[in-house]
This record gives C-alpha cells, sequence and structure tokens, in this order.
C-alpha cells in the first residue's frame, strides 16, 4: 500500500505539500545505502550520480544552497514535483530520506528527528 503525502494543494500553479502534511515526525534517512540506492534510480538520470547535475541542475553547491532558504521548502518542492511528471508517486518517508541525503551531500545537519519543524529552522545558506 503506498501512503501519499496528505494535504496537496493547488497554487499558483503548482503542487504543494502543506507543513501541516509534513508534521510527523519522521527520521532522517534510516538506511542510508537504501536512500542512496533510491537517489540512483530516480533523480541521478536528471541529476547527476554526485547531485552534480545532467539534464537538470545541480543540487549541492553556493548556487543551490542559496535557492532555499529552508529544508522545508526544498521537501515541499521536491514532493510535489519530483521525480518530473510524478510529483507525489513516492512514499512520503522517501521524499524526506532524500532531501536528508541532499542536505548531507550539502554538509548541513540533518536534525534528528527530522519533523516539519524542524526543516523550516534548518537553512542551507551559509553565512
Amino acid at each position: 500500500m503506498r501512503i501519499r503525502p496528505a494535504g496537496w494543494l493547488m497554487a499558483l500553479g503548482g503542487l504543494f505539500v502543506t507543513g501541516a502534511a509534513a508534521a510527523a515526525a519522521l527520521s532522517a534517512g534510516a538506511d542510508p545505502e537504501a536512500t542512496v540506492r533510491l537517489y540512483a534510480n530516480v533523480c541521478s538520470g536528471c541529476h547527476g550520480a554526485g547531485l552534480e547535475g545532467a539534464s537538470a541542475s545541480a543540487l549541492l553547491g553556493p548556487a543551490f544552497r542559496i535557492s532555499w532558504p529552508h529544508a522545508l521548502g526544498l521537501f515541499e518542492f521536491v514532493a510535489a514535483n519530483m521525480p518530473l511528471g510524478a510529483g507525489g508517486s513516492l512514499r512520503a518517508q522517501q521524499y524526506w530520506d532524500l532531501v536528508a541525503h541532499i542536505l548531507r551531500r550539502n554538509d548541513v545537519r540533518v536534525p534528528e528527528p527530522f519533523t516539519a519543524e524542524r526543516a523550516a529552522e534548518t537553512t542551507l545558506r551559509r553565512s
């Protein structure tokens, strides 16, 4: 049985997961090897095996980090739009795990538990 993130909203021509939809405490990549495999299978074709970008933008580095004020915004975007053309097709936990993977690759500390509230406080920007 597939669990879909609740609380989808149609707004401004795009889908966004509400913060309330992600309020439950979630483990940030409980199985890192499974998350790496998931990224390889679902994301690397467009974003590159090392997150360096291929046919889609890179998911690491200063330009990427400056694009996201906080990790919750990144989660909302990824859950609503990825994989391209199939947003919302993964389980909520898989989206959280993928975002945690991206954060770690950007040397951003992932809080435990990784909740929507804590994701909203987790910045990708460097001072």
